[in-house]
């Protein structure tokens, strides 16, 4: 049965991850790799509480494998590492983290 999906991504329904969204996914024989990113471009610092959108760095981080039908699944996250704004914070950058991929 076929159910229209409207405006949810890919990455709820496939990999029920809400707060993400799929920038790519390939396959390399038997294996396919999907990447996806959060979909809040700001964060609160760890250490202070404060929100940051200013961006230092896009790490990608290999989350896990997963048999999915028979074939593997190689699951990529790309994270974004945030500059705190706040002068008198100790951390100056930290890396975007959601409650699904921590």
């Amino acid at each position: 049965m076929y159910n229209d999906t409207g405006a949810v991504d890919a990455a709820s329904i496939l990999l029920n991850l809400d707060d993400h969204t799929v920038l790519s996914s390939e396959r390399h024989g038997a294996t396919r790799s999907v990447l996806v990113e959060p979909i809040s471009r700001e964060a609160a610092c760890p250490g202070c509480g404060v929100l940051s959108r200013r961006i230092q760095a896009r790490p990608v981080h290999r989350v896990k494998d997963l048999d999915t039908g028979g074939k593997d699944l190689v699951l990529w996250v790309k994270k974004r590492r945030l500059v705190c704004l706040e002068e008198a914070c100790a951390k100056k950058t930290f890396v975007q983290v959601t409650a699904q991929i921590p």
